[in-house]
């Protein structure tokens, strides 16, 4: 996908844009004194680092580096699905997201280090912005959402509990699905009980809807959010959080 050259709204002084890797800042490695650290010192360096914000779990180990936890549903899980998502993200598409230096492993959770994206989020410059600017964001986050979608194969390893907004409000983890065919038969089941809810006749077309799964499964984001995206250097937009990331429904993408 060729870049978008960002346009600048002069009457604000913010630039967005989208760039391909090529063009984007090359990320760079962890430091060398916060790679050579045992778990352990890494886990006591991110507890007694500062905060990059008093509302998030994220912590500043070095002028370049972030640290952040991760919290998995499934309990003893031995992978770190989110800092896999982000480097599936940062190898095989053109979205900039920062780029994973290390992942310890902490009692409860993991901890990845990764790439401090300097900038303020979106959530900030988004009153600031004009209505043509905010097209051109919407329109870039679109093209960064469509691209997670070509992913359809998930790792392999046990199934995990699913943590995501398609399953409501009262109840939003769900799980572990044995198969496609586990999770369609949860959702038609539910779609059912809905229409006993609301006193739906046996006679009533609806009756006949079963839940479609006629595409597959691909990598959703699940959390695009103002908070969640950095406007970097030239206004880059940089998706900096996948903690809800997985493999659901396209509806599920944003």
């Amino acid at each position: 996908m060729a870049p978008l050259h960002p346009h600048r709204d002069d009457s604000k002084g913010i630039n967005i844009g989208h760039y391909s890797h090529s063009t984007a800042y090359k990320a760079p490695a962890v430091p060398p004194h916060i790679d050579r650290l045992s778990d352990a010192e890494l886990v006591k360096l991110y507890d007694h680092s500062p905060q990059v914000h008093p509302d998030y779990s994220v912590h500043r180990l070095s002028p370049g580096t972030n640290a952040k936890p991760s919290e998995d549903r499934t309990e003893d899980t031995p992978v770190c699905f989110e800092a896999n998502a982000l480097d599936i993200v940062f190898t095989a598409t053109t979205i900039p997201v920062p780029r994973v230096g290390r992942v310890a492993r902490g009692e409860w959770d993991f901890l990845i280090a990764m790439d401090y994206i300097d900038g303020p989020l979106l959530a900030q410059v988004w009153p600031t912005l004009s209505i043509w600017r905010k097209l051109c964001v919407a329109f870039t986050l679109r093209r960064y959402i469509r691209q997670p979608r070509c992913f359809t194969q998930a790792p392999a390893g046990a199934p995990r509990i699913c943590e995501s907004s398609v399953f409501g409000d009262v109840v939003p983890c769900r799980g572990p699905f044995a198969s496609y065919a586990q999770m369609t038969a949860f959702f038609s089941e539910r779609y059912h009980m809905s229409l006993d809810l609301h006193n739906v006749t046996k006679d009533r077309p609806a009756r006949k809807d079963l839940f479609d799964d006629s595409e597959p499964l691909v990598l959703c984001l699940q959390d695009l959010n103002l908070r969640n995206i950095t406007v970097g250097e030239g206004g880059r937009l940089w998706l900096i959080d996948w903690g809800w990331s997985g493999y659901y429904l396209h509806a599920s993408s944003m």
